[in-house]
């Protein structure tokens, strides 16, 4: 009978830690390895095969990195793919769709708008710079 109550406790105990982690897994839908997808400026499309290389990571400890990728333009025009920055950050989902993130010195909140199966990700900034608003938008996959 002690064997009995012992697995059932076992069984109950499994199950709470595993709904505990749908549960997080549910609220912090960032958590995985993305790749950008689009990245539009002002409404055009500013994103290319390379730029589209770019990934981001954000871990359950809060903890994230980001591999980014540029072209490289030689003095006859002719450009290369090339990694342009490894970089690491800390994130914190404040409330819902916003975020917390903090890349060396730089605090920044976001808004980050998932799809509905959460597959993919976009975040808008927007910026005034000389009186003219600036509207960046950039959307991820995940992979």
């Amino acid at each position: 009978m002690k064997k009995i109550i012992l697995l059932l406790i076992t069984i109950v105990s499994l199950s709470s830690c595993s709904s505990n982690d749908d549960d997080i897994a549910s609220l912090n839908a960032i958590i995985g390895n993305w790749q950008l997808k689009s990245m539009t400026e002002n409404g055009e499309e500013r994103s290319t095969d390379c730029t589209r290389k770019n990934t981001v990571t954000f871990l359950e400890n809060g903890n994230g990195s980001n591999i980014s990728y540029d072209e490289n333009y030689d003095g006859n025009g002719n450009a290369t793919c090339e990694n342009a920055v490894n970089g690491t950050f800390t994130w914190e989902n404040l409330t819902g769709s916003i975020y917390k993130i903090i890349e060396e010195e730089d605090i920044s909140e976001v808004q980050i708008n998932f799809s509905q199966d959460k597959s993919i990700f976009s975040i808008e900034i927007s910026e005034t710079f000389d009186d003219e608003v600036y509207s960046l938008t950039l959307t991820y996959k995940k992979i």
